[in-house]
């Protein structure tokens, strides 16, 4: 089995373009179960570097993974989006990610909060399985989302 080399990095305005090709290629699959494209399809990524904590993850030299994480005021710190290219999903590299986001949020916040839409059954599974708590459901901008907590104390 090959062994592949990550880093993790603050994203730069001139990634902003490869992140949305990311989020197309990671999200297109949802297009047949969703009567709109998911959110991150459509997200404005250079007001995210500008205005939120975006990091990259370059596997191999290739930005291969984004994590937006977004501070509400009122509301503290939303895992707004993390997605891996579907070239390199399923290598365990969305876990390393967390982990990594964990850390750097843990100097922050002692929870963080995150929502997917309910049609993402493999997401919802996945955020159960690293020790989210769904918290609730509730249709918002014509989607219909799952929300989940995980507390960073242990």
């Amino acid at each position: 089995m090959m062994r592949h080399e990550y880093h993790i990095r603050s994203a730069q305005i001139c990634d902003a373009g490869r992140i949305a090709e990311i989020a197309k290629r990671a999200y297109q699959q949802y297009l047949p179960l969703m009567n709109k494209a998911p959110a991150p399809m459509d997200a404005n990524y250079t007001r995210h570097i500008l205005e939120d904590a975006v990091f990259v993850m370059s596997i191999d030299d290739r930005l291969a993974g984004y994590a937006v994480i977004i501070r509400a005021e009122d509301d503290g710190y939303w895992l707004d989006n993390i997605a891996i290219d579907p070239e390199f999903a399923g290598r365990g590299f969305g876990r390393l990610f967390i982990v990594w986001i964990e850390n750097w949020l843990s100097a922050r916040t002692d929870t963080y909060q995150l929502y997917t839409n309910i049609v993402m059954t493999k997401n919802i599974d996945w955020y159960e399985k690293l020790g989210f708590q769904q918290t609730s459901q509730k249709i918002e901008n014509g989607y219909q989302r799952v929300y989940f907590s995980k507390n960073l104390i242990i």
